[in-house]
């Protein structure tokens, strides 16, 4: 991939993320399947994903809740493998339409549409299909987040624990990929360029949100998951 187009959307998705709160992932992961194909964007932005994820985890070694991370990476980790080993059999038009399903229902849940607030008690099967999610569209922590606020977590702890478990399922997730032939050296050449870019984007976006007003932050979301359905529905056709 050209350094033109990795840098510029590894910091885009690094501050959007941090500034709009949803969105960074998934945007990355919509641009790059227009542009290579969603195998081989799953396959770029996973280790991105990874390195980012273990960053956090190492800075917020201390807020991660052990007992729910323990539980969320024995669910999700297979959950990514399968997910995985999805992304390698479908076609691209399936991986499309997935990609579309999981931007309209975030979409839909941040104008309000739907609340989902799943039980505590279901962590375990909820983790193991927010893996099935991230393997086939990176869009898991639609599913992730809401189960792991009705466990408890908030803030700094939910960060923490959020990324803790996604390791894992980012780990299994790009094993599955490269038994599909989907890691190269040059999906791994790129995923590094990413994964430096996002880190500097998430300071830009943290700049940003200091300054700029809640309402303007809300419209970025709005923005960023109207352009990510515009994105899909362009790469359906």
């Amino acid at each position: 991939m050209d350094l033109l187009i990795l840098i510029p959307l590894g910091l885009a998705a690094g501050a959007i993320t941090t500034f709009a709160g949803v969105g960074g992932g998934m945007m990355m992961t919509i641009v790059l399947a227009a542009l290579v194909g969603p195998q081989a964007a799953l396959a770029m932005v996973a280790p991105a994903l990874l390195l980012g994820n273990l960053h956090r985890v190492v800075t917020h070694r201390g807020d991660v809740s052990r007992r729910v991370a323990l539980v969320g990476v024995v669910g999700a980790a297979p959950g990514g493998l399968v997910g995985g080993l999805l992304a390698i059999s479908l076609s691209d038009t399936a991986l499309n339409v997935l990609l579309f399903v999981v931007i309209a229902l975030a979409l839909m849940r941040e104008v309000g549409v739907f609340a989902w607030r799943p039980s505590a008690r279901a962590l375990f099967p909820i983790t193991f299909v927010a893996g099935i999610v991230t393997g086939t569209s990176g869009g898991g922590g639609l599913v992730l987040g809401p189960a792991l606020l009705a466990a408890g977590l908030r803030g700094a702890t939910f960060v923490a624990t959020s990324s803790a478990i996604s390791l894992g399922v980012h780990t299994c997730r790009i094993f599955a990929y490269g038994m599909g032939g989907l890691v190269s050296v040059s999906t791994m050449t790129s995923s590094l360029v990413l994964a430096l870019t996002i880190v500097i984007g998430n300071s830009l976006g943290k700049r940003a949100r200091g300054k700029a007003g809640e309402e303007l932050q809300t419209k970025v979301t709005y923005g960023v998951l109207l352009t990510g359905v515009a994105l899909t529905i362009l790469g359906l056709k």
